[in-house]
């Protein structure tokens, strides 16, 4: 039986951390070990990490949930790695379902699952799972697969699907410690982006399993990093100007990226025009007119930034509505 490391990193979650670690050790999968790194907590947290005997806990300045993740994947001793952030929760079976997926011979590296969301400020479960919101993933090119409620895609498939907006989050994950190793682990300076950039990395060395069950409850609150569509989409524009200038991606990854990079610049342009922002709106649609493929669209997008919202919206909203995807990263 493989070992799982399940690395948590910590900072200030003294109101989600219990129902976090409760649903860790109640994992019915038995070779593992808990590593929490507590990321320069102000607040309790830490004392709660040491009532817990069966959590290897790590203190640090705080440097950032990348950085812990990196150490907890430091002093982690499994053949894999699990991800569980402080405000979400697994079901029981998480790891030992997933785990049964994992095929070295195959190149299968990489499980992640569905997720549902609840939302603690008041109490309610969203209606709809990440794949639910996202389904085009059903229907994207993939490998045959003999496993029951699994889809398993190629590196490059995977990667378009991620460019496309499928959101792979950190506490879905189950990947091999070796491939996290080879990648670089993850890197700190995408506060908002991290999982879209560690994942489009590890596309590189793997072929990627969906398990289509919904296994994780990722939490929901008015402080979770990932509130802001604006900000999200800006730091999502950063990774993709870093991806670009990375020798691992090859022509085609690289034209792939730029189409969608593209595609995020006039989203951004749309947003900034709908909070009423016209500068920065025209800023970003000029951007994106500079790539073949968007010109048309942004062309005609920057053109309606001279007319009263008002106007735009009834002539044009329906029709940018259409294309774009607004549920970019699920994150609602």
């Amino acid at each position: 039986m493989r070992k799982i490391s399940i690395v948590i990193p910590v900072y200030n979650g003294y109101k989600t951390l219990e129902g976090c670690l409760d649903s860790a050790i109640s994992q019915d999968y038995e070779n593992t070990e808990i590593i929490a790194v507590d990321d320069g907590s102000t607040d309790s947290s830490y004392d709660i990490l040491k009532s817990y005997s069966q959590v290897i806990t790590i203190k640090q300045k705080n440097t950032g949930v990348s950085a812990a993740r990196n150490a907890g994947i430091v002093r982690a001793t499994g053949d894999y790695i699990a991800f569980l952030d402080q405000d979400d929760m697994w079901s029981t079976s998480k790891l030992s379902e997933q785990s049964s997926c994992f095929d070295e011979g195959k190149n299968i590296l990489f499980i992640f699952c569905d997720f549902t969301r609840y939302n603690y400020n008041n109490k309610t479960m969203y209606d709809k799972s990440n794949s639910e919101l996202n389904n085009y993933i059903y229907t994207w090119r993939h490998i045959a697969c003999e496993i029951k409620d699994a889809i398993l895609f190629s590196g490059a498939d995977i990667m378009e699907l991620l460019l496309m907006g499928y959101p792979i989050y950190p506490s879905t994950m189950v990947i091999n410690r070796k491939t996290l190793v080879d990648v670089g682990g993850w890197d700190n300076s995408f506060p908002l982006c991290q999982d879209f950039d560690i994942s489009l990395r590890c596309c590189k060395y793997t072929n990627f399993m969906y398990l289509d069950k919904k296994l994780v409850t990722i939490g929901r609150h008015d402080y979770n990093v990932s509130s802001s569509m604006i900000n999200q989409l800006e730091e999502d524009i950063e990774v993709l100007e870093h991806s670009l200038k990375k020798p691992i991606y090859t022509n085609t990854d690289c034209n792939t990226m730029r189409y969608y990079y593209a595609k995020r610049l006039c989203d951004l342009g749309w947003h900034y025009l709908n909070i009423g922002d016209k500068q920065k709106s025209r800023k970003y649609y000029k951007m994106s007119m500079k790539h073949r493929s968007w010109l048309t669209k942004a062309t005609f997008s920057l053109v309606f930034t001279y007319y009263p919202f008002s106007y735009i919206k009834k002539v044009w909203h329906n029709k940018i509505n259409k294309d774009m995807n607004y549920e970019l990263y699920g994150k609602i």
